[in-house]
Formats: structure tokens, C-alpha cells, sequence
């Protein structure tokens, strides 16, 4: 279960929808008027939703979003899990807030009239948030609202697109490719970095060793001769270079597919 899904037993295990506060009526970081919170801030005044969302953010970086609960961030903030309420009505709550928390690091460039370098810039932005922030991963695609942060992010992401006269719907199935492809280029990357997290247990020596030894087993079967050069060469693309690479060309297909539509408009 992803735990965007998982009930707050403090509900009985049943997920509540974020109150109306946590988004549109409320800016970040602002604790708004939820019910949860009225006429309570005395009784919490050393915290704020800020703090319990940065520690939530803090553990969820450094043992996954499972590990966040309302009993953990209240004892890394050394205070009693009741007093978190009075901020935030609940679990789902909470993540909900560490997703937006963590859009509003990324920079969305205002719209410059130059579509691919604005829509390059938002997908280098997303990739270096993901990441510091590999668990935000697992609640790209799965969210069930939409904060203050992300609503901004996806308005300037369309309005960079204007300057291409697409409708609202062909411009969203561009935002919605782009973002698949730093979605899953991230997903890739967090498998490779938690791979050569395992390596560093091996020194250089040990490592080329194994690397050869593989190398070797895949020429002895004879059936693999394009996989055994591509590990026998010297050099490959890194990952910043793999990332700018791919998408280029999504861009370009993006482009060309643009001009294919213009020619078959002009041409009936």
C-alpha cells in the first residue's frame, strides 16, 4: 500500500481528506483556519505546521516515507504526538503537506517565450528535487490534491507552453510526457544509486573484478556480443548526460510532432 493510501489510526484507520485550509484558502506554511487547530495554538505555541512538516521531510530522507508517523516526528521534535494535532488533523494530512513542502523547492521559471528552454529548466528542477527527496518518487502520479506550491508549478508549466497556440488539452499531454520521462529517469536513478551504495563495500580493485568476471562470462556463451561490448567500453554516458540526452530528444520528438500537425492543418 502506498503510504499516500494509508489511514491515520487515530480516524480509525479510515483517511480523511485534507480540511479545505491546507489548500487554496491557505498559503504554505500558513496554518489557516483548520478545526483541527481553532482557538488551540496556546496549548502548542512552541511549534508550527512548518517544523512538523521539515522534520516529517528530514525522516522521510533519511528512512523512507514509511517510516514517517506522528509518534516518530513528535519524538525528533521531543514533544507529546498529541501536540501535533493542534497543527495537522492527521497522518495523510502530513504527507500530503511534505509533498507540496517539497514542490515548493523546485524553481518553476515564469514563462520566457523560449517553451523548450522553460520546459528543460522545470524537468532539470524536478530531477535535482528527486533527488534530495528520492521517497517523493512514490507520490508523483498519486496525489489526491493539489497544494499551493504544485497548483503554481503546473499553471507557469502550461503557460510556458502559449507560445506553441496548443489547446489546454494537447498542452497538458505535453507537460504529462515530460514529466513521465524525469519521473521515470529518477526511478531509474534511485535503483542505480542504491546499487553502487551496495558497491561501496567493494574496493576499486574488487569492483573490476567483478565487473571483468561478468564480462568474461557474457563472451564465453557467444550469444551477447552487443551487451559485451557495451560493458567492454571505456567510457559511457553518465547520468547527467544520459538525463540531458533523453530529453533532447523527447523535446525534438515533441517538435517534429508539432510540425507534422501544422503541415497536415495547412494542407487540409
Amino acid at each position: 500500500m502506498s503510504p499516500s493510501r494509508q489511514g491515520d489510526s487515530r480516524h480509525g484507520g479510515k483517511r480523511s481528506e485534507p480540511d479545505d485550509a491546507l489548500w487554496l484558502l491557505a498559503a504554505p506554511g500558513d496554518p489557516g483556519a483548520s478545526p483541527a487547530r481553532t482557538g488551540s495554538r496556546r496549548r502548542a505555541r512552541q511549534l508550527s505546521r512548518d517544523q512538523i512538516v521539515a522534520t516529517a521531510i528530514a525522516v522521510a530522507d533519511a528512512e523512507g516515507p514509511e517510516a514517517v508517523s506522528m509518534r516518530r516526528v513528535a519524538r525528533d521534535l521531543n514533544v507529546s504526538a498529541m501536540s501535533l494535532y493542534w497543527h495537522v488533523a492527521s497522518k495523510d494530512d502530513l504527507l500530503v503537506l511534505m509533498v507540496d513542502a517539497v514542490e515548493g523547492e523546485i524553481d518553476i521559471p515564469s514563462p520566457s517565450g523560449d517553451w523548450r528552454a522553460d520546459v528543460t529548466r522545470t524537468a532539470r528542477g524536478y530531477r535535482q528535487t528527486l533527488l534530495r527527496h528520492g521517497w517523493m518518487t512514490s507520490f508523483i502520479g498519486h496525489r489526491r490534491s493539489l497544494g499551493p506550491n504544485e497548483l503554481v508549478h503546473i499553471e507557469h508549466s502550461l503557460a510556458a507552453l502559449d507560445p506553441l497556440q496548443l489547446t489546454i488539452h494537447d498542452a497538458f499531454n505535453v507537460l504529462m510526457a515530460v514529466e513521465t520521462y524525469y519521473l521515470g529517469f529518477a526511478l531509474r536513478e534511485q535503483q542505480e544509486l542504491m546499487i553502487e551504495r551496495t558497491r561501496e563495500e567493494l574496493s576499486p580493485a574488487e569492483l573490476r573484478a567483478v565487473v571483468s568476471s561478468g564480462v568474461e562470462r557474457l563472451r564465453a556463451t557467444n550469444r551477447y556480443p552487443h551487451l559485451t561490448q557495451l560493458f567492454e567500453a571505456e567510457r559511457r554516458l553518465t547520468r547527467d548526460e544520459r538525463f540531458e540526452y533523453g530529453l533532447a530528444r523527447l523535446l525534438d520528438g515533441i517538435e517534429a510532432d508539432l510540425r507534422r500537425g501544422a503541415t497536415r492543418e495547412v494542407g487540409g
